[in-house]
């Protein structure tokens, strides 16, 4: 009788368990038992992952009800060209009392739109949030592993950090070691470095301008910068970390999921210098066989 009893306890605390993490896994967009992300490439935020086309990711977010925007850059030249830079959407949710931004840097020509990473912040009302560590269970759930998590007293944000291969696989049991040395900074990993200057704080659904106006293939704000800082970027492969600005009771306040493929970026920065290197040339060719003669 005593060993059915027990039995039970286990089966109402396993249920009571996949009940939780249900409620702390959505938010991040994921399903608890999901299976694991077989590369980097797979893992998503907000239902979007890396290469996946522009049009297709506008559609994802406004079928989950964001207000979707895409901001373009033009090139005058003769033949006028307009680039795709990034989407932005937001939306609010009275369920689960919160607000979002989410940004999506997209590749540029010659390559097609494609997506290259995705910042999505969150900002709850006061002690409506989940857990803040719930969302690291639902990333680690989803990716397979994690490289290191951090959480403070005090007030201060709890980190995660998972890192990819330029081939969408794990990195090395170096990488990670590397990633856990002993510092006064939140990590030693080059690769989080590379990033950690440019936008600023990353948090909730009120980015600082900094963040809004990050744009990888120029050299505004630092991201264009090749070498990065101690490894060069394109070794960097995927990179994704989880911020959170937590309440007294070890809720979420403020969100920052930050998802990067720093390689492709890298690459893609190289290819679009290049073209409008050729266009801009192309273009001067153009312009002085149409230019008039110059008469005394």
């Amino acid at each position: 009788m005593r060993a059915s009893i027990t039995i039970k306890r286990r089966i109402f605390s396993w249920l009571g368990y996949r009940s939780i993490l249900f409620l702390l896994t959505a938010p991040l967009g994921l399903s608890p038992g999901m299976a694991q992300c077989a590369t980097g490439y797979d893992f998503k935020i907000a239902d979007l992952h890396l290469g996946l086309e522009a049009e297709e990711a506008s559609k994802i977010l406004q079928a989950a009800g964001y207000d979707v925007e895409q901001h373009t850059k033009s090139i005058d030249w003769l033949e006028a060209v307009t680039l795709p830079l990034w989407l932005t959407a937001t939306r609010t949710n009275k369920a689960s009392h919160s607000r979002e931004y989410v940004k999506v840097w997209l590749s540029y020509p010659p390559s097609a739109p494609l997506v290259l990473g995705v910042y999505r912040g969150i900002s709850y009302e006061d002690a409506t949030g989940p857990l803040a560590i719930g969302y690291f269970d639902a990333a680690r759930e989803s990716a397979g592993f994690e490289i290191y998590r951090h959480v403070y007293t005090g007030g201060g944000p709890v980190e995660q950090f998972i890192h990819w291969r330029g081939d969408g696989k794990r990195v090395s049991s170096f990488d990670k070691l590397l990633s856990n040395l002993p510092s006064s900074r939140p990590t030693l990993d080059p690769c989080v470095e590379n990033y950690h200057v440019i936008p600023g704080s990353m948090f909730g659904a009120d980015p600082p301008d900094s963040l809004k106006k990050a744009d990888f293939a120029t050299d505004r704000v630092g991201w264009g910068n090749p070498n990065g800082f101690f490894v060069p970027r394109g070794a960097c492969g995927i990179t994704f970390e989880s911020r959170v600005m937590q309440g007294d009771a070890g809720l979420a306040r403020k969100v920052g999921l930050l998802l990067l493929d720093q390689s492709a970026m890298f690459k893609n920065t190289l290819e679009y210098r290049d073209w409008v290197s050729k266009g801009n040339a192309a273009d001067a060719k153009a312009r002085r066989a149409q230019a008039p003669k110059a008469v005394l």
